[in-house]
């Protein structure tokens, strides 16, 4: 069934394969990761190439990391018809340190592959599925992660949505497959019917109307507005991202002249 499944994309955007990391610096079964000292552990480990200050930093980090489950889970589906197992159970987490970074990602135990519901059963059958999969996985790790460092799991969830909507700009310009891609646009607006109390937000994280801005590192083309602040400036000497959306806009026009004056 692996071979049904082309993880270099995958591996490149979300650090997610049966192979996992070359070398990873630590590496920690996802559900043990779930215990209060394992995450805490990871707190220092991702935290501590960028010198963070405090927990805020890793907390966000590894919490995109967790968004990187949902998404190939998405792209698995939208590219074979089927579903993976990424539970608990079935994944290790890695983080390998380089100079001043941190990838975070996650080894896949056994390439598990399942039918999903077929005929009139089959929207209301992957609803179940989907709901299953944030109740086992995505959710624990959320408010897991939140909760050692002391902060609303909304800290993680609200950078979900342009995270997401990143994924669906780059799937439209650059999937070149029109069965996947159309069977990404269905199986992603099926993503985004969930309801918000299966989160315990307002909102289904996955909705998003994005806003766009001039890039200052390519003229003509523009750079999305996060959804939530990364948290990358909670470092020492750290400063805001330009598309961060808590940059107040005269800040963001400094920015953006010394980023296009060099």
């Amino acid at each position: 069934m692996r071979d049904a499944v082309d993880f270099r994309l995958f591996r490149r955007f979300f650090m997610i394969s049966p192979e996992g990391a070359e070398h990873p610096t630590w590496t920690m079964p996802v559900d043990d990761l779930l215990r209060d000292d394992a995450m805490r552990e990871a707190f220092r480990i991702c935290g501590q190439p960028y010198r963070a200050i405090g927990p805020f930093l890793p907390a966000s980090f590894i919490g995109l990391s967790v968004y990187g489950l949902a998404a190939v889970q998405l792209m698995v589906l939208a590219e074979t018809g089927r579903w993976i197992d990424l539970t608990p159970s079935n994944l290790i987490f890695e983080v390998t340190v380089r100079e001043g970074y941190a990838d975070i990602g996650y080894r896949i135990r056994h390439v598990r592959l399942s039918d999903v519901p077929a005929g009139e059963a089959r929207d209301a059958g992957l609803r179940d599925v989907w709901t299953a999969f944030h109740r086992n996985t995505v959710i624990p790790l959320v408010e897991r992660i939140t909760g050692e460092a002391g902060v609303k799991p909304q800290l993680v969830w609200n950078q979900f949505p342009s995270r997401h909507a990143f994924l669906r700009d780059y799937m439209r310009e650059h999937e070149t497959r029109p069965e996947v891609l159309a069977r990404f646009e269905r199986e992603d607006a099926l993503l985004g019917s969930l309801p918000a109390g299966l989160f315990r937000l307002r909102k289904n994280p996955y909705l998003h109307e994005p806003q766009y801005i001039p890039s200052p590192y390519e003229e003509g083309k523009t750079i999305m507005i996060r959804s939530a602040c990364c948290m990358y400036y909670r470092r020492e000497q750290g400063t805001k991202c330009y598309n961060c959306p808590i940059l107040s806009e005269r800040d963001r026009e400094e920015m953006r002249r010394s980023l296009v004056n060099g």
